[in-house]
């Protein structure tokens, strides 16, 4: 009689392990395999696109804005913008770097009229250096003080300074 109960125990695990593993064959998940053969979108249209860190905040963002400015900014883990570039509804390419605050601070931009220009603001928002290529064919160097005088230009012609030829207002992408 032991050994009937041995034999029918040994059976009971033998058939539970078969079964166990038989079940584990039928009902387990197979992980898929990314296939060269699958299509590929070519194409991915959005209206805003943002990009988020591991604690969910917006780091980086592509948007188009209501005045036609196509932006890619970047803003700090305190959601303050720090850097941006883009293109103006008129076509005007520009770059921009932001203090802590989100304050423009140094522009860059090309004009329609393929002038180029470089901008450095003060905290208040005031130009205090301003580089030009102008659409003439020359350049321009601006310095003015905290109250927006220029106190240095050159070169030293009249007619001949950014100032004169156009508001050099490098695009601050805000």
């Amino acid at each position: 009689m032991y050994r009937k109960a041995w034999v029918v125990g040994m059976l009971a695990v033998a058939g539970g392990m078969a079964g166990g593993m038989l079940g584990a064959y039928l009902f387990t998940a197979i992980p898929a395999k990314a296939s060269e053969s699958q299509p590929v979108a070519q194409t991915l249209r959005v209206q805003n696109l943002e990009v988020i860190g591991p604690d969910g905040k917006v780091r980086a963002e592509i948007k188009v804005e209501h005045d036609g400015l196509a932006r890619l900014s970047f803003f700090s883990d305190r959601g303050k913008r720090r850097m941006a570039m883009g293109v103006l509804g008129d076509g005007e390419p520009a770059f921009g770097m932001y203090d802590s605050l989100g304050a423009p601070r140094i522009g860059l931009n090309i004009p329609p009229d393929d002038s180029a220009g470089v901008r450095l603001v003060d905290a208040k928002g005031r130009s205090r250096l301003r580089i030009s290529e102008l659409g003439n064919g020359e350049s321009s160097v601006e310095l003015m003080n905290k109250r927006g005088k220029i106190i240095w230009s050159a070169p030293h012609e009249p007619g001949v300074s950014a100032s004169a030829e156009r508001n050099a207002q490098t695009a601050s992408l805000r």
